[in-house]
């Protein structure tokens, strides 16, 4: 079984990072007994076992004994339980997380899983050749200047972002911790408000439910500072472009209009804002 219950609602305290890392155990004489008869199933089945178990457990395992932390620290595993976890989020592709620190899990990191990352910090400007999709064609040093492109570009000291520092986990099952931390942070980035295609749900009627053609509106906050239609086709369509800006806050200026909540996260890890005349969903 798979519980998605308890991180969607409270956030991922101190207790409980540690918790998913590294989990807690009472060694008492029934556990042990339990322990030494689980421990004697032969290696594939204990990984089966485990896979269908939730993330905390999985966590709680690994902290019995040596044969069982590297059983339950496997990437695939966490990938398995990422999988499992993000499947009906938004902006929760399976890839590796951007917030997090890959100081130490360099090495372990492949070369698509290091585009990857870039691509999700949206560090894909200059050197375009080496993110490019397909088999890697690149020699050692060049290699090297795209592990040196993932230290670099992780993300310290950006605005409510809590960059998670694995100690004692993977890639996988640090990506997971990461996203438990991020699905409660409170402010957006320019570079996801930019990413992201919006719906444009207006309040009072005027644009009925969508556009001509019955479909619903969506926008674009643009890099150039415009909010516009999604769709650029050279053709003028509703909602008029409009230049926005972030205020202090963190809140979004459209035009003269007044000014928009701040983005939240809502619970399927989407972003949403308003004002009292039009609502934005992330799609």
């Amino acid at each position: 079984m798979h519980s998605t219950t308890h991180t969607d609602t409270v956030p991922v305290s101190v207790l409980q990072k540690r918790s998913l890392e590294r989990g807690s155990y009472s060694d008492s004489a029934v556990n042990l007994d339990a322990k030494a008869a689980f421990t004697a199933q032969p290696v594939e089945l204990i990984t089966r076992v485990l896979g269908l178990l939730d993330a905390k457990s999985v966590s709680l395992v690994s902290q019995t004994c040596r044969l069982l932390f590297s059983i339950a620290t496997q990437d695939l595993l966490w990938k398995n339980l990422c999988k499992q976890r993000w499947a009906d989020k938004k902006h929760a592709p399976l890839k590796l997380h951007p917030f997090v620190d890959y100081t130490h899990l360099l090495t372990k990191l492949d070369w698509q899983e290091k585009v990857d990352i870039l691509e999700r910090r949206f560090d894909n400007a200059s050197q375009p050749s080496l993110l490019q999709p397909g088999p890697p064609s690149m020699d050692e040093d060049e290699d090297m200047v795209l592990a040196e492109r993932v230290l670099q570009s992780t993300l310290v000291g950006v605005a409510d972002v809590a960059l998670f520092e694995p100690k004692l986990c993977g890639k996988w099952q640090a990506s997971y911790i990461a996203a438990e931390l991020d699905q409660h942070r409170t402010r957006i980035t320019m570079n996801e408000l930019n990413a992201y295609v919006w719906s444009y749900q207006e309040s009072w009627g005027y644009f009925g439910t969508g556009d001509d053609l019955g479909h619903s509106l969506k926008v674009r906050f643009f890099p150039n500072g415009m909010r516009a239609n999604a769709i650029e086709d050279g053709t003028a369509r509703r909602p008029r472009p409009m230049p926005y800006s972030f205020t202090a806050s963190g809140a979004i200026q459209v035009g003269q209009y007044p000014t928009h909540s701040k983005p939240r996260r809502v619970a399927n890890w989407g972003w949403e804002f308003s004002n009292s005349y039009v609502t934005y969903k992330s799609l």
